[in-house]
C-alpha cells in the first residue's frame, strides 16, 4: 500500500473510527441500551457499533423521560467499547440537555472507559450541562458501582416503573 492509499482510506475513517480503543468482539453490538432494574442506579450502554442517529435519539428520550420523573438517580454509563458521537449525534445530546434542563435529578455519573477520547468528550458535556453533579471515570464496572453506591443511597421505594 502506498503512502497516497493510506492518506485515502484514513481520510475516509471519521475521528471516533481513527480514536476509538480497541473493541472487545465478545462485546461488541449494536443499540444504545438503558436499564433501570437497579434504581436509584441507571445503565447506559453506549456500544462499539452505535452509527445511526435513530439509535441515539430513542437513547434520548428514554434519559429525558427519567429525568422528567423528577425522582433523583445516579448513571452509570458504559463507554469501554464506545467511539465519539458524530457530529449529528452531539447536536442531539446537547438539544436533549437543553430539554432536560437544570432540573434534572442526576446526582453522580460514572463512567467506565480506558479512551481518552471519550473522556475528553465526556468532559466537554460536563461543562455544558446546566446542573451540576458528581462525575467520575473508572476502569473497571465494580469500582464505579461502589462510587455510584456511596453517592447516593438506595431507595428502591423510588424505582419507577417502566
Amino acid at each position: 500500500m502506498t503512502a497516497i492509499d493510506r492518506a485515502k482510506n484514513l481520510a475516509r475513517m471519521t475521528l471516533g473510527d481513527a480514536l476509538a480503543a480497541p473493541v472487545d468482539p465478545a462485546r461488541e453490538r449494536t443499540g444504545i441500551r438503558i436499564e433501570i432494574e437497579a434504581w436509584p442506579r441507571v445503565r447506559l450502554t453506549w456500544p462499539a457499533g452505535v452509527r445511526h442517529d435513530a439509535e441515539v435519539a430513542d437513547a434520548l428520550r428514554a434519559l429525558e423521560a427519567i429525568a422528567q420523573r423528577g425522582r433523583p438517580f445516579v448513571l452509570l454509563v458504559d463507554a469501554r467499547d464506545a467511539r465519539p458521537p458524530t457530529r449529528v449525534q452531539l447536536g442531539m445530546i446537547l438539544d436533549a440537555m437543553r430539554r432536560i434542563g437544570p432540573d434534572a435529578r442526576c446526582l453522580a455519573h460514572a463512567v467506565v472507559t480506558r479512551s481518552i477520547p471519550v473522556r475528553a468528550f465526556v468532559d466537554s458535556l460536563r461543562w455544558m450541562r446546566l446542573t451540576p453533579s458528581a462525575w467520575a471515570y473508572f476502569d473497571d464496572e465494580a469500582s464505579a458501582i461502589a462510587w455510584l453506591d456511596r453517592e447516593l443511597p438506595h431507595r428502591r421505594s423510588d424505582r419507577p416503573s417502566a
